[in-house]
């Protein structure tokens, strides 16, 4: 009975670190993008930033894994998430926001939501050695909360902790566990004023054939799409890696090309997380190059090093293609915008499950069945490359 109270009070005390962190995490991420935003010259700082960040990780060594790493790790009994990499992820995710690097959030969600699940399973094994938990449980448990708490999808974010590891076979007996992480990071976020867009509800259309096509469509185009976005982001970090063998000095120059790409445009709109984008999605403000010139900056913030992740600039990269595709197949554009935003993320990163249940919880239950028709047919085009998967 002693080590029950005790297995439950330790996953209670990730969940409200998960969530209280996740709230923490988002409030910081919304004023650096306001006062980037304020103050856009602070781009000029994003080199020495990179030179910071590459300093760090390779001073660190392997000390903190990287995303895909920390993926491919659930399933392994040693390998040990250190807390560090809660802190670093954490910190430099704002920082890349606060001057201007095209990169996301959920990078930053999933790894400090791991590792501190990781932390206190070690601290549990101290303290109760007889624990019989497996690792999977604990860093599932926290992935759950970290993606649901932050995106404000609890419902996704269950899936997604059991849908994101290599491992194709789904290890359902989690499902409960990772259902109730983050269920109640959800709501511990919404309990410390965490606030999440509103989306408008998808529009019901009538079926037919023509309807179903289209949403194969969307799919192919999103599959396309996120293919190519995959492939010249792995080529460029081979490129990164053969060109520059001072990895330290990677993350510096992925910031000073940032800076001249910024430049080049002559405005900010393809630096942040993207959220203006998607924003513009759904108002009819998007122009057409929009989702290729983000694609550009995410690519080469992400292939150099800089922090925070994929997941929501591809979001708006979808978004964005989606409100181009909506005229050529005569479709509402919040419609197509609505399945664009989970369409190609979902397809890089071989979630198309999670991006399905996510559409549902943002749009309505009317956006489940071509969300997953879409994201079912991006994941095709993909083939097996994604974000969280390594190419040998």
């Amino acid at each position: 009975m002693a080590s029950i109270l005790i297995h439950i009070l330790c996953f209670a005390v990730i969940i409200f670190s998960v969530g209280s962190a996740s709230t923490l995490f988002l409030w910081l991420l919304s004023q650096a993008s306001i006062v980037f935003t304020d103050h856009p010259s602070l781009i000029f700082f994003l080199p020495g930033l990179g030179l910071v960040v590459g300093l760090t990780y390779t001073y660190l060594g392997n000390k903190i894994p990287t995303q895909q790493k920390l993926f491919h790790q659930v399933q392994e009994n040693s390998a040990f998430i250190p807390i560090e990499t809660a802190f670093f992820i954490f910190l430099f995710t704002i920082l890349s926001q606060l001057f201007g690097a095209s990169t996301g959030r959920e990078g930053a969600a999933t790894q400090f939501a791991a590792s501190i699940a990781d932390f206190y399973r070690a601290l549990l094994k101290k303290i109760n050695p007889a624990s019989s938990l497996s690792r999977q449980a604990f860093i599932r448990s926290g992935l759950a909360a970290g993606f649901g708490a932050v995106f404000g999808v609890p419902w996704a974010g269950a899936v997604f902790a059991l849908e994101v590891t290599p491992n194709r076979k789904w290890p359902f007996r989690h499902l409960p566990l990772c259902l109730i992480s983050s269920f109640s990071a959800h709501w511990i976020a919404l309990a410390w004023g965490a606030q999440h867009k509103i989306y408008p509800p998808l529009v019901s259309l009538n079926w037919s054939f023509w309807l179903v096509l289209k949403w194969m469509t969307l799919g192919f185009v999103f599959g396309v799409t996120a293919k190519i976005f995959l492939v010249v982001l792995n080529n460029l970090e081979l490129v990164f890696s053969k060109r520059i063998s001072r990895a330290w000095l990677r993350p510096a120059i992925g910031g000073v090309l940032i800076v001249l790409l910024t430049s080049l445009v002559g405005e900010y709109r393809y630096n942040g997380l993207g959220l203006n984008l998607i924003d513009a999605s759904f108002n009819s403000g998007i122009q057409n190059f929009d989702f290729a010139l983000k694609s550009i900056f995410t690519i080469v913030s992400s292939a150099s090093g800089l922090k925070g992740g994929e997941i929501t600039p591809l979001m708006s990269i979808g978004a964005s293609l989606g409100f181009i595709l909506s005229t050529w197949l005569a479709l509402p554009t919040a419609y197509a915008a609505s399945l664009g935003l989970v369409g190609v993320f979902a397809s890089c990163a071989h979630i198309q499950w999670t991006g399905a249940i996510m559409a549902w919880e943002l749009f309505g239950f009317e956006a489940f069945l071509p969300a997953f028709v879409v994201c079912w047919m991006a994941r095709k085009v993909v083939g097996s490359r994604g974000v969280y998967v390594a190419i040998d």
